[in-house]
């Protein structure tokens, strides 16, 4: 594995988490569909896929259509063109600003399989993302009182 097994968030359950990053998706989708679809350039009945492992949490890929809505898949069917494994602390702590995204690859704190061509389409789509993140954390922190997710 990747960055050490015992990073955890104290009270955070796999169903918190599918919650926490679904609500985190459809934040950055509200507003910037028009960037997501420049980033991923789907044509018409086409769709790309990307992927992550949480450890301990969940394995998901997440699918981008042609309208620019991401939409989360919790059965992995292999189709993911690049593919992120992280524990969901040093994830936090990227979208947090408190640790940058090639220090996380750098530190092996975020492993990245597949083509970094694609891997870089995410920067363009970062400060939105952060945003989404951000909303969605506090929410799911105040309604599950995660203490380390309020602020």
């Amino acid at each position: 594995m990747f960055g050490p097994s015992d990073k955890a968030i104290p009270g955070m359950t796999t169903e918190i988490f599918k919650e926490f990053l679904e609500n985190t998706i459809t934040y950055v989708c509200a507003d910037n569909r028009p960037t997501i679809k420049d980033i991923f350039k789907v044509k018409q009945n086409q769709h790309e896929f990307f992927g992550y492992t949480f450890p301990g949490l969940a394995d998901c890929e997440c699918e981008v259509n042609e309208n620019g809505d991401i939409l989360t898949h919790w059965r992995v069917s292999k189709s993911a063109k690049i593919k992120y494994v992280v524990n969901l602390v040093d994830f936090d702590d990227v979208m947090m600003g408190k640790m940058a995204p090639m220090t996380a690859m750098v530190t092996k704190k975020l492993k990245v399989d597949g083509p970094m061509t694609e891997a870089m389409k995410f920067i363009n789509l970062m400060p939105a993302l952060k945003v989404a993140y951000r909303k969605a954390r506090k929410e799911i922190g105040e309604k599950y009182g995660l203490v380390n997710f309020k602020n």
